[in-house]
């Protein structure tokens, strides 16, 4: 049965009220630059029920839009629930503006041209063109050389800014203009002064450069010639320039001073000598006979010979000097007759005299006939060798006389050995105290002996032979000595010998107390080399005399270089057939050549010369030859020669028919290697004879390493202060050494080896040192003084100071008005300990007599100016000071008067309080020394009422003065140097109570009055100024009173004190 059944259907529905979550991917707000493309970041929408979310964005992004934009994001879900979002994007320029210069940069811009701005233009990506934007500024200043900027800026409307640079160098690039002072070519007679104009120059930017110009070119006008001066100059900028000045110098002057004699007349000559001077030299004399010439002489001849002339007949010659610009002198005219012929010839003399010309033996006369021959000889004079041989020693009688010289020397004698000369050191009893020294020498040769120093001995007798000449008998010459008391002493005996072991110089002696150091240095002795140095050469003293000995060799004198011999090839007729060789050597080495094969010749004659030796005087070989019927043949020469062409191996020759092949090869010379051949080595022999040269260099010694060179560094005990210093080199090199700065030390010997040359044995140099000795440096001073002729100072004087024994120099001063005429002697010198004076010595410059003048009454010098003249009776002040000077009414005219500023010392017991100056009066030469009476005012500084005037003669002197107001008035004599002091109180006096300030006397400042106040001192008016100015300050007199006032003071200030405290009391117990 069916049952009726209901069902309930339950439903759930849910709201959604959730709006969806949207995020903006990226940055927002966010940047974008100007033009770029705009992507979009992105976002991210989610929602609790739906996965799919749309999200339409609306909005555009226009990147070629500066400014803000934005973009909006809305999203909606499904129940609608909606959210939004908005993304804002700038668009912003980055970019700067471009500028762009117009014109060139860098620019250059000649100095002193104006600069014209070119200008720029300014492009930016944004606003476009924004040239009327760009700001300029610059330093330009083209009168200036220099590198300026010109800057160029501009900002966009973004604030983008740019900056361009224009750089500007202002240059100098024209050359300096110079003027020739004169003209610009001149003429100069031969001999004349030439006077330098000189040149101006002026440039465009340095103004006159005149200074600069260098002038280059000498003119010589001793000379003829053309000559050039340039003048060049250089301004700041090295501009240069140059122009030149053309100087001819010509001769114009014929030849003067023509002297013309004839010297000789024969029957068939006649001779003459003749000079002329002229600046520019003698080219010719042209010389007439009866008005013909007959000869054209160079001008640097002296004599003719006129031959062929008649006899007895008489001619006129005429002399012509003719100079290089062709001036011809006037003509010189000479008469001359010859002589009539004679049968009688003029006698010869035959002389025999040694190289000084005195007569050996007696004057020989020969006579003869005109044409006959004479032959003399050569006499054999005892001592005596022939050493020049006349050319004219045989010849013909002539009309003239003659004179055959023959010259001896005498002949040098053997020296003969002479015995030796024994020194002996003996006591009185003839007991030697050293060993003997033995001295030889050739016979008549000097020698000369000498005592010596003997530990605990003092020389008794000196011998009389103890200097002489070495003879053909031995001698002895015997020293005696006697003993004194003395510290024991040793002895050193020092001896200087040759490889004999025979003395060549004299024995030294060095005497010293028993263990001391001694030291001993071998002698240079002419033409001697030391080869040994013994081992104690240094040491200590003993009681036992120790012998240094030093032993030499003769040096290896340098050989002389011979003169040449001339080797020649020549035929019967004299003709050189091959160039003539030159052989060189030393004297005494001997020489060897010999004949050489020619093409088509035969050695005709060998000369007696052919080998010798080398000598002073140049010799000639001569191989004579005589040609041969042969084929024709061709020479070869071969010389092998050293790099300055010397012949170092004879000369070869090959010959051979002309044609044929011929081949040469160089010789090996011991000591050299070929370094060139000149000439074909291998060829064909032709007719002209070739040479072939080979060229050798002297082959280079391996070098030999040397001894050792120890330098040592010792005390004077000669122990080492620091380590020996060991130095090597090669045999024949250079090796120095120094003393070196030890500290506390101070070398006291330098050694005589500090440098020298590596040899085979080993040598030390010893430096001795000893401790320095610490010395306070004493001080000297120089006082410099500038005065004239009266000895009154010109200018301050100046002092100078330095240490004992330093070197000091000193200079004049140029003084305007005045010139330097006498430099002391010790101008320079050293500081001693005394005090030195250097005085210059100045004289008034001569000047033009000054023109009458009106004599001022008032004259206003300037200080530490030059002098100035000042006139009797006038008032002289002294600008910007208080100074003034009543000058007395017969003082000298003519008189110079200088103030200058004086330096003043801390002076002791004074202190100053007001002026110092140096008075420098300069009376005439003729007045000598003036003396008169001047008045003399100065300015005070402080304590008016202590002020005095003072004066300085090698100190300070006290004259005192009139005190007014803030100067003080004095009458004075003798003018030096003047200034205002006051004494300084001891500190050792009891001290006085000064009242306060206010309480004295209030002094007025200068060049100022108080209105309705007076000054605390006034000037006693009544009272002429000469009789105020001698009244004395009554110093002492003043002080008391002040010291009364200062008491009355006191008590009148205690009373009124105590008279107040009384009713004060009384006031405050009522």
């Amino acid at each position: 049965m069916k049952k009726n059944v209901s069902e309930v259907v339950e439903a759930v529905v849910r709201i959604d009220h959730t709006t969806p979550t949207l995020t903006l991917l990226g940055e927002n707000p966010m940047s974008v630059f100007y033009g770029e493309v705009f992507e979009e970041p992105g976002y991210q929408a989610e929602d609790n029920f739906t996965d799919d979310l749309e999200v339409i964005v609306t909005g555009e992004i226009d990147t070629n839009q500066i400014g803000e934009q934005k973009l909006t994001y809305p999203v909606q879900d499904q129940a609608g629930n909606k959210v939004t979002k908005t993304r804002t994007v700038y668009v912003i320029d980055k970019d700067q503006p471009i500028i762009t210069l117009k014109g060139g940069n860098p620019l250059v811009l000649e100095v002193g041209t104006a600069y014209e701005e070119a200008g720029a233009t300014a492009e930016d990506n944004v606003d476009g063109d924004i040239s009327d934007q760009i700001k300029i500024t610059d330093n330009i200043d083209t009168s200036k050389l220099g590198i300026y900027q010109v800057v160029y800026k501009v900002e966009d409307s973004s604030g983008n800014q740019a900056t361009a640079i224009r750089t500007i160098e202002v240059v100098d690039t024209i050359a300096p203009e110079i003027t020739l002072n004169g003209e610009e070519e001149i003429i100069i007679e031969l001999g004349d002064e030439y006077q330098e104009a000189g040149a101006q120059a002026l440039d465009n930017y340095d103004g006159d450069v005149s200074n600069r110009i260098e002038i280059t070119g000498d003119v010589d006008t001793n000379r003829i010639g053309t000559y050039q001066i340039t003048y060049s100059v250089a301004d700041s900028s090295n501009n240069t320039v140059s122009i030149t000045r053309t100087i001819h110098v010509t001769d114009a002057t014929p030849p003067t001073d023509v002297i013309f004699k004839a010297t000789s007349v024969t029957t068939d000559r006649v001779a003459f000598t003749f000079s002329a001077h002229d600046l520019g030299g003698i080219k010719n004399y042209i010389l007439l006979r009866d008005g013909e010439e007959i000869a054209l002489l160079d001008g640097g001849s002296t004599s003719y010979t006129d031959e062929e002339l008649q006899a007895g007949t008489t001619y006129l010659y005429e002399l012509t000097a003719v100079d290089f610009s062709d001036n011809a002198s006037l003509k010189v005219a000479k008469e001359v007759t010859t002589k009539e012929k004679s049968v009688v010839a003029a006698p010869i003399t035959v002389e025999y005299v040694d190289e000084g010309g005195n007569q050996l033996t007696k004057v020989e006369t020969l006579t003869g006939k005109i044409g006959e021959v004479y032959q003399t000889e050569a006499k054999e004079i005892e001592g005596y060798e022939l050493v020049e041989m006349p050319d004219n020693a045989s010849g013909e009688f002539t009309e003239e006389a003659q004179t055959v010289t023959y010259v001896y020397a005498l002949e040098e004698e053997e020296s003969i050995l002479g015995e030796p000369v024994i020194v002996e050191h003996v006591d009185e009893e003839g007991t030697e105290l050293l060993p003997p020294e033995e001295l030889i020498g050739n016979i008549g040769d000097s020698y000369q002996t000498h005592p010596s120093e003997i530990a605990g001995y003092e020389l008794l007798q000196n011998p009389d032979n103890a200097t002489g000449e070495f003879t053909d008998e031995a001698q002895t010459v015997i020293y005696v000595y006697t003993p004194i008391e003395s510290d024991v002493e040793g002895t050193i005996i020092i001896d200087y010998v040759n490889e004999a072991g025979e003395s060549i110089a004299g024995r030294e002696t060095q005497t010293g107390i028993v263990g001391e150091v001694y030291q001993t240095e071998p002698k240079a002795i002419e033409g001697y080399q030391l080869i040994d140095t013994p081992d104690n050469a240094t040491g200590e003293f003993t009681e036992e005399p120790q012998i240094v000995v030093y032993v030499y060799a003769l040096m290896e004198e340098e050989p002389t270089l011979g003169a040449p011999v001339i080797v020649k090839y020549m035929d019967e007729a004299g003709e050189e057939l091959i160039p003539s060789e030159e052989l060189t050597g030393k004297l005494g080495e001997s020489y060897q050549t010999e004949a050489i094969e020619i093409g088509g010749y035969e050695v005709l004659k060998t000369p007696d010369n052919a080998t010798g030796e080398f000598t002073s005087e140049a010799q000639t070989v001569i191989y004579i030859y005589t040609s041969v019927e042969s084929d024709v043949e061709g020479t070869v020469i071969i010389e092998y020669v050293d790099e300055t062409g010397q012949s170092i191996a004879n000369r070869e020759t090959q010959t051979g028919v002309v044609g044929e092949a011929y081949e040469t090869e160089p010789k090996i010379i011991e000591g050299y290697e070929l370094v060139e051949t000149q000439g074909n080595a291998t060829g064909e022999f032709t007719e002209e004879p070739q040479t072939v040269t080979y060229v050798y260099a002297l082959e280079e010694e391996e070098p030999i390493l040397g001894a050792p060179v120890t330098v040592k560094y010792v005390d004077e005990a000669g122990e080492e202060l620091i380590p020996s210093v060991v130095l090597k080199g090669n045999m024949g090199e250079s090796y120095q050494t120094e003393a070196i700065e030890l500290g506390g030390y101070d070398v006291v010997q330098t050694p005589d080896n500090a440098s020298g040359t590596f040899t085979e044995e080993a040598q030390t140099v010893t430096y001795v040192y000893a401790p320095k000795k610490v010395e306070v440096p004493l001080e000297g001073t120089i006082m410099i003084e500038y005065v004239n002729e009266e000895g009154q100072s010109l200018v301050s004087r100046e002092t100078r100071i330095g240490v004992v024994g330093e070197a000091y120099t000193t200079e004049a001063k140029a003084i305007k008005g005045y010139q330097l005429i006498e430099i002391p002697e010790n101008a320079t010198g050293t500081f001693t300990e005394e005090m030195q004076t250097v005085t210059y010595v100045y004289t008034l410059e001569k000047r033009e007599e000054p023109k009458e003048t009106e004599i001022p009454e008032l004259i206003e010098i300037i200080l530490d100016e030059p002098p100035v003249e000042v006139f009797p009776g006038i008032t002289v002040t002294v600008k910007d000071t208080q100074t003034i000077i009543q000058l007395p009414n017969d003082l000298p005219a003519g008189t110079l008067l200088q103030v200058l500023t004086a330096e003043v010392k801390e002076q002791k017991d004074l202190k100053q309080a007001g002026e110092v100056y140096d008075f420098l009066f300069t009376f005439p030469e003729e007045q000598g020394d003036y003396s008169g009476t001047f008045i003399l005012t100065m300015g005070v500084d402080e304590a008016g009422d202590q002020a005095a005037l003072y004066h300085y003669q090698e100190a300070w002197q006290r004259i005192g003065g009139t005190l007014s107001g803030n100067t003080i008035t004095a009458t004075v004599s003798d003018f030096s140097m003047y200034g205002v002091f006051m004494e300084e109180v001891l500190e050792t006096e009891p001290p006085v109570k000064e009242e306060p300030e206010e309480k004295e006397p209030k002094q007025e400042p200068k060049g100022q009055e108080t209105e309705g106040k007076k000054p605390a001192k006034e000037p006693k008016e009544e009272k002429p100024a000469e009789e105020e100015a001698t009244i004395l300050p009554a110093t002492a007199t003043n002080q008391y009173n002040w010291l009364i006032a200062g008491i009355v003071l006191m008590i009148t200030g205690s009373s009124i004190w105590l008279i107040r405290r009384k009713r004060k009391y009384k006031e405050d117990h009522q």
